[in-house]
């Protein structure tokens, strides 16, 4: 059965719906400064919807010394979504974290992906994603 009421407007998913899909998975991945991975701008006359978002590292090869990694999303360069982090040197150890649906994006508004690592030698794997639902706004 389907109900319409008057005036009211059609949901996200009726809107001309776009799924994005953004990722960055990479190996062995020297030490390094704060570095983008990937970049979602929401288009003009659209709203974006953050529906899922992962990031995960993983240390491949043992540092001397150790350094503090982290592989993140933010959001308008200053809120932090997402972050995993380790300081450790054990090859295999790392870290993990999902979120569900979180925040509704207007036109203009980004959310990027981030990692760094400051140990000396050794390397990472890295996955950061996010899955974004995209509609008229």
């Amino acid at each position: 059965m389907r109900f319409s009421f008057a005036g009211s407007r059609q949901q996200p998913i009726d809107r001309a719906p776009l799924t994005n899909q953004e990722v960055y998975n990479a190996a062995t991945v020297a030490p390094h400064g704060p570095t983008v991975r990937w970049t979602y701008t929401v288009p003009t006359g659209r709203k974006a919807l953050l529906q899922s978002a992962y990031v995960k590292l993983m240390r491949q090869v043992a540092a001397a010394p150790v350094g503090y990694a982290q592989a993140y999303i933010v959001y308008q360069t200053t809120g932090i979504i997402i972050s995993a982090s380790i300081n450790t040197n054990v090859i295999g150890d790392g870290s993990q974290l999902a979120i569900g649906q979180s925040i509704t994006m207007l036109a203009g508004e980004e959310i990027h992906a981030g990692s760094d690592d400051a140990s000396t030698g050794g390397s990472f794997r890295y996955l950061i994603s996010a899955n974004l639902l995209e509609y008229d706004a």
